[in-house]
């Protein structure tokens, strides 16, 4: 097996260097003047755009968090330029050297909550919004993503916690996930909405087309046994563990680019909007994100383990395994006896990262607002990747060429974060996770989004609200 390839594969997963969704990046997305990228929270959020059009030339998101490990008393950029000094900390291991002076120390976190972990980034290329005089709008945009997500970890399997265990007693191992997959996508938006005597709704819904390139997902179905008999071996009791996986980068030295995998999937909201008689204003959206699969037929593998009797797995069994193939064949071995016992097919499909948002907007002015908005997932099967909770109150104040707010997050509900945005004509940046970036800290996450854009100049020449008709008021 091609570690270098592998360690490769995992940070572009891990580290998100390519897609969209989790802590939902606010001020991208709900900015008055949002445009098309409002879309990627809520599909029908286009058709209220101030803009007759809005393009997206490039944008680029990444979020990761966990609560497995963390890199002490540093920033994010302090790591970005040290990447080639952190070292582990001496507690993990007494026979580990001191680090050197200066180094960025890596340590498990303490803590008996169920591990997790969430990555997603996105670059999203051109991307274009048309507002039409009949009330409707549609959009189209390409992107590349990747995801992984770890949920449900037991807390036996935490570090420390497993380190202190004694030997010869069995721990229980309660079911948990892992996918990932990194993917192209291209999507078409069409959104409509209708004036109500009481205020408007709007209605939109995003179809795409998927195409995988990579594509992983592990699934313990149930809870396991494990225990410790000494050495580098694992005696394993009611086994039900299945694993799948695409092979395009599993072995050799050179890098390689491989279709292996299409899919479908669609985005459904609605957004209820009124303005009040005191100049306020006030909006209620739900959305429904991510709803698909990427089916992997190519170069894909699946193994299915499944025992109720107790197992003993020897490590050094493992140690001159140089391939992918060989370590199934081995543990397959250990469980039926046969090689081959595991093999279940050369196909498997993985799930988008399926969640429900719900928005809501105040606007105290023509300018002040205040959004509230969370973000649950919805688990879609066993091999679906899994999204990141989130509840946020995000004060903003937004005008034609300057935008700015400062997001309170929580985030997972395990941390609560600071963000913020800002917005100066055609460009937008900003993190949801800002003392990440400016203050020391145990880092175990971080959050950052910037796009570049283009729409009209002239509000009053090409905005909607300008054409000439008369906002009505509506009580509240």
């Amino acid at each position: 097996m091609n570690i270098k390839k592998s360690i490769i594969i995992s940070l572009v997963l891990f580290l998100g260097l390519s897609p969209l969704f989790a802590q939902e990046h606010l001020g991208l997305r709900f900015d008055k003047y949002s445009g098309v990228n409002s879309l990627f929270i809520n599909p029908s959020l286009t058709v209220n755009s101030p803009f007759l059009w809005d393009a997206n030339i490039v944008s680029g998101e990444v979020f990761v968090g966990t609560n497995y490990g963390f890199i002490t008393n540093t920033t994010v950029p302090e790591i970005l330029n040290n990447l080639d000094n952190i070292a582990l900390s001496p507690t993990i291991d007494e026979s580990i050297e001191q680090p050197a002076p200066g180094a960025l120390i890596f340590d498990f976190l303490q803590t008996y909550k169920k591990g997790f972990a969430y990555v997603d980034a996105q670059i999203t290329g051109p991307a274009v919004t048309i507002n039409f005089e009949k009330g409707f709008a549609a959009s189209i945009y390409i992107a590349m993503r990747s995801a992984l997500s770890v949920q449900g970890l037991s807390t036996n399997l935490n570090y420390y916690n497993y380190r202190e265990e004694p030997l010869n007693r069995f721990l229980d191992i309660a079911p948990s996930r892992v996918a990932g997959m990194i993917w192209a996508e291209a999507g078409g938006n069409f959104a409509w909405k209708k004036e109500l005597s009481n205020g408007t709704i709007a209605l939109g819904a995003t179809g795409k087309l998927l195409a995988g390139y990579e594509g992983m997902a592990i699934s313990n179905n149930t809870t396991a046994g494990l225990m410790k008999v000494g050495g580098d071996s694992l005696a394993i009791r009611n086994v039900d563990l299945e694993v799948a996986m695409t092979t395009t980068n599993a072995e050799g030295e050179a890098m390689n680019v491989s279709l292996n995998g299409y899919g479908v999937g669609i985005d459904l909201g609605f957004t209820y909007s009124m303005d009040n008689q005191d100049g306020s204003t006030f909006s209620i959206g739900a959305s429904i994100m991510d709803i698909g699969v990427i089916a992997f037929n190519n170069r894909a593998i699946k193994h299915t383990y499944q025992s109720v009797d107790t197992i003993l797995v020897v490590g050094n069994d493992f140690n001159t395994i140089g391939s992918y193939a060989g370590f199934f064949r081995e543990l397959s071995q250990d469980v039926y006896q046969n090689n081959g016992g595991s093999a279940d097919g050369e196909k498997f499909t993985v799930g988008l990262p399926t969640a429900l948002n719900i928005q809501l907007k105040y606007g105290f002015t023509e300018n002040l607002f205040l959004d509230v908005a969370a973000t649950q997932r919805l688990p879609l099967g066993k091999f679906a990747i899994g999204r990141s909770n989130f509840l946020a109150f995000s004060p903003s104040y937004s005008t034609r060429w300057l935008g700015a707010s400062l997001p309170l997050i929580w985030h997972n509900y395990n941390n609560l974060n600071v963000g913020f945005s800002v917005r100066l004509a055609f460009l937008t940046f900003g993190s949801d996770d800002l003392f990440s970036w400016i203050s020391r800290s145990e880092v175990d996450g971080t959050d950052f989004y910037i796009a570049l854009k283009a729409n009209p100049f002239n509000l009053a020449d090409f905005g909607r609200k300008t054409r000439g008709k008369k906002a009505r008021c509506y009580k509240f």
